[in-house]
């Protein structure tokens, strides 16, 4: 007890404030995909509880656990209670899923106790930022494009739509540094 009050006392601001953002996303996550049955006030203590297990492990198991756990319950939301899956709530639980992920994997690899630079937390919220509006924009086209296209050219919209899924996967590895061999 007394050594992980000590490890608390020297946890640095950065560590701190990534976390801080793992755990916010999960919880946000949670609260989006839940029935609304079960988003409200008596239920908000599981829900930190749930979101707060990522943000205090966050190099283990447990964040892949959430993460399923945030889909099942927008699935058990969708199919079981009949909420319809708008293309706003789709969208800002896939955020939320992200950014769990992503803030959870910048926190795994920052010591409790390191000292970052803010260039460090600048540049990976620019890369995030990068990609949830990448997101956002062509989620746009295909809810406005995907209605005023005629049953006959689906195939067309799901081939487009998978060939801007590759060029912007193409594009986020290619700035991110990723190479291949």
């Amino acid at each position: 007890m007394m050594k992980a009050m000590r490890r608390l006392a020297r946890t640095a601001p950065g560590p701190l404030a990534v976390r801080g953002i793992v755990f916010f996303a999960a919880a946000a996550g949670i609260w989006i995909a839940a029935p609304t049955a079960f988003v409200s006030l008596r239920f908000l203590l599981p829900i930190l509880i749930s979101a707060a297990m990522p943000a205090l492990l966050p190099n283990s198991r447990v964040v892949g656990a959430t993460m399923v756990f945030i889909v099942g319950l927008w699935m058990v939301a969708t199919l079981a209670f009949g909420e319809p899956a708008t293309p706003g709530r789709t969208f800002l639980a896939a955020c939320a899923l992200y950014l769990t992920h992503s803030a959870a994997t910048l926190a795994a690899m920052l010591p409790h106790d390191a000292i970052v630079d803010n260039q460090v937390i600048i540049r990976w919220a620019g890369r995030t930022a990068m990609v949830i509006g990448s997101s956002g924009v062509v989620t746009i086209v295909v809810v406005v494009a995907a209605p005023g296209l005629t049953p006959t050219t689906s195939i067309f919209a799901l081939l487009g739509g998978l060939a801007v899924v590759v060029g912007l996967v193409a594009v986020l590895a290619r700035s991110a540094g990723i190479r291949r061999r």
